[in-house]
């Protein structure tokens, strides 16, 4: 419960996953993408800055057209429905976190207190390892080659590629062996090419 009083719901003020528009404008799918890639949230489209529900005109026909708006630029599915208080109407949205990075016309967003943030250059690059889950394999090492490992090496990260299940138990030596033959042709030609 902490953790949800900290970020602000129920405390009648916004946070990480509570958010109040008086109306709908498309510039908030921009938002959406933002809460996807962070906790979610619950933007209350019909409710001012005060958590006062003001309602929003046709609010049926925007409970219908948010689904499709949201799903056909940022890519996702929201879940909306329709509520009503004191004969105000409003859609109610549930935007659920979404595993994999989200983005909107390019643009990676994500949602921190109540401001959301576009990321870039090395906060996307540890955003979207995060998000997919680092691997050994994923994240490039600059400088490293191949003689640089050495055989020893290479064979213990076969074994445990094997062992793991993460490469298929008859790769024996053929996995090694075709890397140094490789590098091997691979320096010769660079060596008759400087010639």
């Amino acid at each position: 419960m902490a953790d949800v009083e900290a970020a602000g719901v129920g405390l009648g003020r916004e946070g990480q996953d509570l958010e109040w528009k008086p109306s709908w404008r498309d510039e908030y799918l921009k938002w959406h993408c933002g809460f996807a890639n962070a906790q979610g949230d619950r933007p209350e489209i019909g409710t001012d800055d005060r958590d006062e529900v003001v309602g929003v005109k046709d609010a049926l026909r925007l409970m219908k057209g948010i689904p499709n708006k949201v799903q056909s630029l940022p890519g996702i599915v929201v879940d909306v429905g329709f509520e009503s208080e004191s004969g105000r109407e409003y859609p109610e949205i549930l935007v659920a976190p979404y595993p994999n990075p989200i983005s909107y016309r390019g643009k990676y967003r994500y949602r921190s207190s109540s401001t959301k943030h576009v990321v870039g250059g090395a906060a996307l690059n540890r955003f979207v390892l995060g998000k997919h889950g680092p691997n050994w394999d994923d994240a490039p090492l600059l400088g490293v080659g191949l003689v640089d490992l050495g055989r020893m090496t290479l064979d213990d990260s076969q074994q445990r590629g094997i062992a793991s299940d993460r490469l298929p138990p008859d790769a024996g030596r053929s996995v090694a062996d075709g890397l140094f033959r490789a590098s091997a042709r691979e320096e010769r030609r660079e060596s008759t090419e400087g010639k």
